[in-house]
């Protein structure tokens, strides 16, 4: 009995011993179950080949995954480099201009295909001759795509040929507009290398001008107008705004005296000829000066007659009498039709000057009218007639007009001239400087 007990306590001792040996992993081996093949050198336990197992499975599932995405990266590579191919490609098209074209036969040839081969399955069973015959048609059918491959091919290729003329001569006309507005690269270089010795000069004479900007926000005049002076050739901008300051300071004295030496005009002595609407052959005289100057204008006429209907004057009523100086007695039958047919004045005025090139003048003087009515007329006899009464007359004449200027030998001048302030007629004349002043 006791030593019943003593062999159990020691069982129970091993068994303790081997639990927490397999609990913690130590390197005691589990003796319950006999495994020479689990990979441990000794014996294993239940719990050992379940966590055996489940190793297994975990290095299985890691290996599977493993695989797996070192398919999805081939294929991804894959993917990448048929994309970089096709672009290669389309590249290679766009510089070379050509382009793939896909042909799509037609339906009758495939239908033809799909009858041959019937007919030659069928006729294979019949006999060997027929399957000789089949085959002779299926490369006539072949050598028939072929060419019609080849016209298509043909078809497709002009058009595309056509199709990117047209696009090279926009493109070489829409380059051509481009730099027919776009500056060369020199004058690029140049303009660019101009600007930067203007901005050079303007800083250098700003820093010259320093004193003399001084003095003229001190309110000088001179200093405002030698600035302008200073900047009016290569910089005119900057210069109008210094004269406009200086007009807004009140410090223009010298402006206004320029100005005023500028708007002067030399004195002229201008002859020339001068016509108008009735009185076509004139000759004038024209002085000019800084002020008041002297005009002087002769016209005449020189052709017989001069109709103007503008300036017809009614005669005597209809049906009215009249006695000539024999005392015969007439009747009119119609309204006078009047017609100037000649007119020669003389006229003496002023010239004013308004500014440089530019005058104004006004004279009056005395002239003769040529004036003729025609009229038909019936007399106790009823005879009819025409009868031409002379209506001239003498009256006072008054010009006005403008003169310019066209530099210090030539000079225009145009007009209106009246007759008793009645009777306009327009003139126009030139006129040259024989003795210009300098």
């Amino acid at each position: 009995m006791k030593k019943l007990i003593t062999i159990c306590f020691f069982m129970a001792a091993i068994f303790s011993v081997n639990a927490q040996a397999h609990i913690s992993k130590g390197d005691y081996k589990c003796l319950l179950v006999p495994n020479s093949g689990n990979g441990l050198g000794g014996i294993s336990c239940p719990a050992c080949q379940v966590k055996l197992k489940k190793e297994k499975e975990a290095k299985a599932a890691e290996d599977k995954r493993r695989l797996d995405a070192a398919y999805a990266k081939a294929e991804a590579d894959k993917k990448a480099r048929e994309i970089a191919r096709k672009k290669e490609l389309a590249e290679q098209a766009e510089r070379n201009k050509v382009t793939e074209v896909f042909i799509t036969m037609p339906s009758s040839t495939n239908s033809n295909t799909d009858s041959n081969s019937n007919t030659s399955s069928s006729s294979s069973s019949s006999s060997s001759s027929s399957s000789s015959s089949s085959s002779s048609s299926s490369s006539s059918s072949a050598e028939t795509t072929t060419s019609d491959t080849s016209i298509y091919n043909n078809m497709f290729v002009k058009e595309n040929i056509r199709k990117y003329n047209e696009q090279k001569a926009l493109e070489n006309a829409v380059t051509g507009v481009v730099d027919l507005f776009t500056p060369s690269a020199e004058e690029s270089e140049r303009k660019s290398q101009e600007y930067l010795r203007k901005i050079e000069h303007k800083a250098v004479l700003g820093k010259s001008l320093e004193q003399k900007i001084e003095q003229a926000k001190n309110g000088d005049d001179q200093s405002y107008y030698d600035i302008y002076l200073a900047y009016e050739y290569s910089f005119p901008k900057d210069a109008r705004y210094y004269r406009r300051l200086a007009y807004s300071t009140g410090n223009a004295s010298v402006f206004k005296k320029e100005k005023r030496l500028e708007n002067n005009s030399a004195k002229g002595l201008f002859i020339g000829i001068q016509s108008g609407e009735v009185s076509p052959a004139g000759i004038s005289f024209i002085e000019t000066t800084n002020n008041f100057g002297f005009v002087m204008s002769f016209r005449a006429s020189i052709k017989k007659s001069f109709g103007d209907p503008s300036r017809e004057k009614k005669g005597p009523n209809n049906r009215s009498t009249f006695t000539d100086t024999q005392g015969n007695t007439y009747t009119f039958i119609s309204e006078a039709t009047k017609n100037e047919q000649g007119r020669y004045t003389l006229s003496l005025g002023s010239s004013y000057h308004i500014f440089k090139p530019l005058f104004i003048y006004a004279g009056v003087g005395f002239g003769t009218v040529n004036t003729f009515s025609y009229q038909k007329k019936v007399d106790t006899y009823n005879k009819v007639e025409t009868v031409k009464m002379d209506e001239s007359f003498l009256g006072g004449s008054t010009d006005a007009g403008i003169i310019i200027k066209l530099g210090r030998r030539i000079a225009i001048n145009g007009g209106i001239s009246f007759m008793n302030l009645k009777y306009p007629e327009y003139v126009a004349g030139l006129s040259f400087n024989f003795f210009p002043e300098k």
